[in-house]
């Protein structure tokens, strides 16, 4: 794959970040609008609020790293090093990702009616993004 193919590569990438940012803004404005104060909100504000975080600051790496040839390459190879491909694959890092999404999001849905079962998924969440990080750690040190 040449730089520019990777170049517009990024850039789609840049278009999903910046939806997903829009929607965390959307998701807190229309959550502190109709859900009344409480731990509820509390949860969501807080979930939004990271999240839309997260999403601006991988947003300004990548944005930077696209007016930069460098960087873009360093990019490149650092997505691309069999190494790091195969110890994400055996953390399960592409998978651990989307679930613990799911679970966080399915956590603030149902904060809303059990808190419970809410603070629950949201502490498997972390739990699985913690194990697959310490697995990511203790395969790095071995291969």
């Amino acid at each position: 794959m040449n730089l520019e193919a990777y170049r517009k590569k990024v850039q789609r990438r840049l278009v999903w970040i910046r939806l997903l940012a829009v929607i965390f803004v959307v998701v807190e404005l229309v959550g502190s609008r109709f859900v009344p104060d409480g731990n509820a909100s509390n949860f969501v504000w807080g979930l939004c609020v990271g999240g839309g975080f997260m999403a601006l600051v991988v947003l300004f790496q990548q944005s930077k790293a696209l007016k930069d040839d460098e960087k873009l390459r360093k990019m490149y190879i650092e997505e691309h090093d069999e190494r790091q491909q195969a110890i994400r694959a055996k953390a399960g890092q592409p998978m651990v990702i989307y679930l613990s999404l799911g679970l966080a999001m399915t956590a603030a849905v149902v904060f809303f009616f059990n808190e419970v079962v809410a603070a629950t998924l949201a502490l498997a969440a972390v739990a699985q993004m913690l194990v697959s990080l310490i697995v990511k750690l203790v395969c790095m040190k071995r291969m």
